[in-house]
């Protein structure tokens, strides 16, 4: 498994991006998020953000508040 120092580093297509840090924080990389289009957002309990959310629809994103802990054992992910 490869570690990133940037989500812009990240060259190959990212299905799903599962958010744990808080919106302050999501919110100072919204642009680099936005710009690689993942197919998907998992904003975690804790780490909801509505602004992104919305931004994210807005150019087809998927978005969904939910533990991605909890999809994977119950076989939503």
């Amino acid at each position: 498994m490869a570690v990133y120092p940037s989500i812009n580093n990240i060259t190959e297509p990212i299905d799903t991006l599962s958010m744990y840090v808080a919106a302050d924080i999501s919110s100072n990389i919204a642009a680099d998020i936005l710009s690689v289009k993942p197919k998907r957002i998992i904003f975690n309990p804790g780490a909801e953000n509505p602004d992104l959310a919305q931004k994210a629809k807005t150019q087809g994103i998927i978005t969904v508040n939910d533990c991605t802990l909890v999809m994977l054992r119950s076989g939503q992910f």
